[in-house]
C-alpha cells in the first residue's frame, strides 16, 4: 500500500516537472538552429563595376564595413526567449588580402565576401558574395559607392553583345567598328 502511494506520488510529481523539462532541453537546439541559420544556407552574388582604381576601391568598402565592425547588435529572441548574449555577433574580418580580398563573417547575419578585380583601361569589378540576412548591407554600400555601366552594342557578325570598346568580337573574331 505504501509503495503504490510512493510510487503514484512520483509518477504524479514527473507529469508535473515534464514540461520544464522539455524546455529545458528544447533551448539549447532552438539556440543551437538560430545561430547555424546564420552561417549556413544559401549565398546571393551582386557584381559590378566603379570607375575608381582596386586601391581605392578597396579602401572605401574596408572603410565602410569598419562602420558594421562596430555596431551595436540588437538583443535577439528565440522565439518568447531572449538569448543570452550576442557576443561575437558584430562583424568580423575573417580574412584580408588587401586590395583584392574582404572577407567577412557576423553569427547573426552570416558571410559576406568582396572580390575585387582591377580592369586595365582602368576602374574596378566588384564581386560580393553574401548570405541573404547581409542583403540590405550591401545595397546600401553599393548606393555609396560611384558606379558606372558600359554600354553594350552588337556584333555586326554574330549579333552577341559586346562591351563598346572591344576591337575584336570574342566570339566570332570579327573586327568592330569604334564609333
Amino acid at each position: 500500500m505504501m509503495s503504490n502511494l510512493i510510487l503514484q506520488a512520483g509518477f504524479e510529481s514527473l507529469l508535473l516537472l515534464l514540461p520544464l523539462l522539455i524546455c529545458c532541453m528544447l533551448m539549447p537546439m532552438l539556440r543551437q538552429r538560430a545561430d547555424s541559420r546564420a552561417l549556413t544556407g544559401y549565398f546571393e552574388m551582386d557584381v559590378w563595376f566603379t570607375p575608381q582604381s582596386i586601391s581605392n576601391t578597396f579602401e572605401l568598402i574596408k572603410g565602410f564595413t569598419k562602420e558594421w565592425e562596430r555596431e551595436e547588435v540588437k538583443q535577439s529572441y528565440v522565439g518568447i526567449f531572449k538569448r543570452e548574449s550576442n557576443k561575437g555577433a558584430k562583424f568580423e574580418v575573417v580574412e584580408e588580402m588587401s586590395p583584392r580580398l574582404l572577407k567577412m563573417n557576423s553569427r547573426v547575419e552570416g558571410g559576406v565576401v568582396f572580390e575585387l578585380t582591377e580592369v586595365e583601361g582602368g576602374g574596378t569589378f566588384i564581386r560580393t558574395t553574401y548570405s541573404p540576412q547581409a542583403r540590405s548591407r550591401i545595397q546600401s554600400l553599393k548606393a555609396r559607392l560611384p558606379l558606372k555601366i558600359h554600354f553594350l552594342k552588337a556584333c555586326a557578325k554574330c549579333g552577341r553583345m559586346l562591351l563598346s570598346d572591344f576591337v575584336h568580337c570574342p566570339y566570332c573574331g570579327e573586327k568592330q567598328v569604334l564609333a
